[in-house]
């Protein structure tokens, strides 16, 4: 299988996520705090990508970083937050972020039903507090139902999903000659 050390998801749902989007092995950390280390530190001036929920507390290396594009899943019911996906690209350097507000089970919950897929056709919970039990392991990294849903999502032709693969995959084959304006086109269909 394919490793895209560059590409650094924080979490262990992210991590399956991404790597199914990429078909890929990616670089797992374990926190947003370890992805901004990881970018800063060991990636520095090369190439990077950080995937990190929109924690309260957002890593200090992010104020270094202008959004450059925001994709919005608006409410299913009245009493829910719009999910949002946001790209952001450092002032200097060759890296960028994308975050997921508020988390990655809001994401996964709001395109399964967009996508009118059955959670619970996966043997998932389709309630937050339940998919969480799920997701919070460190079993959820290789997780088979979780990547069996996420790979439905794109056959179903998820546009947030196919958005973010179409992205990332941009990102992997053109690191080092990225067009921002092409970048948030992709982002943002």
């Amino acid at each position: 299988m394919l490793q895209y050390e560059q590409i650094i998801p924080e979490c262990y749902a992210d991590t399956n996520f991404i790597s199914t989007l990429l078909e890929a092995n990616v670089n797992h950390s374990l926190s947003c705090t370890a992805v901004a280390g990881l970018m800063n530190e060991t990636f520095n001036d090369r190439f990077a990508v950080g995937i990190i929920d929109h924690d309260k507390h957002k890593p200090g290396y992010l104020s270094e970083f202008n959004e450059i594009a925001k994709r919005v899943l608006p409410p299913q019911k009245a009493n829910e937050r719009d999910v949002c996906i946001r790209l952001y690209q450092h002032k200097t350097r060759p890296h960028y972020f994308i975050t997921i507000e508020p988390a990655i089970e809001r994401l996964i919950l709001r395109s399964a039903a967009m996508s009118n897929i059955n959670m619970e056709d996966y043997h998932l919970a389709n309630t937050l507090e339940g998919l969480q039990e799920r997701t919070k392991h460190k079993s959820s990294n290789k997780d088979y139902l979780l990547r069996t849903l996420f790979q439905a999502l794109l056959n179903a032709g998820n546009a947030d999903a196919l958005a973010l693969q179409e992205t990332l995959r941009y990102f992997v084959f053109r690191q080092k000659d990225v067009d921002v304006e092409e970048l948030k086109r992709i982002f943002m269909k």
